[in-house]
């Protein structure tokens, strides 16, 4: 210890003085980061779906966009990586602007959308390499009971297309 410090001492006397700080912090000084709470955004309003930039829900506490029941974006252009769900909603993924196209719907979170497949040619799933990462151009938050098969990339006609078009 007392080794330390010298050398402290050495190269600056003033790491080893203690002194009492110049000014206090008052109420409007943030002292720490604020704590998240799950379910919230930027501006600390409250919301059910929230969407992130990087796989995992990352960076952590930071979503890229947030969503209430009934909100939509018609033209979607943002990249995101994954999908965090807080209630009884979920999310449905168009690969076409206008909420229109192939569709996907997800009723609980999805930490990567990489595993969840689109545009699939015939034969062994391991020929699936297109992912929803790329490929979302609308999307709308609905009610969990909208959607009938969570996970699977849907036709335009609502109709499962390639039993390999899911997420793994």
């Amino acid at each position: 210890m007392l080794a330390s410090w010298m050398i402290l001492n050495t190269i600056n006397p003033q790491l080893v003085e203690l002194k009492e700080p110049s000014t206090l912090p008052d109420a409007s000084t943030p002292t720490w980061d604020k704590v998240r709470v799950p379910g919230t955004c930027a501006d600390e309003k409250t919301y059910t779906v929230e969407l992130y930039s990087q796989a995992n829900y990352q960076p952590a506490g930071e979503p890229l966009k947030c969503y209430n029941l009934n909100e939509s974006e018609k033209s979607f252009s943002k990249g995101f990586h994954s999908i965090d769900i807080n209630g009884t909603v979920a999310i449905r993924l168009y690969d076409e602007a206008n909420l229109t196209g192939k569709n996907i719907c997800f009723t609980s979170s999805q930490p990567d959308l990489g595993r969840c497949y689109i545009d699939c040619p015939p034969g062994p799933s391991w020929f699936c390499s297109d992912s929803w990462l790329s490929d979302v151009k609308s999307l709308k938050i609905i009610s969990a009971g909208e959607c009938s098969n969570p996970g699977k990339t849907l036709n335009a006609g609502s109709v499962p297309e390639d039993p390999n078009e899911i997420c793994r």
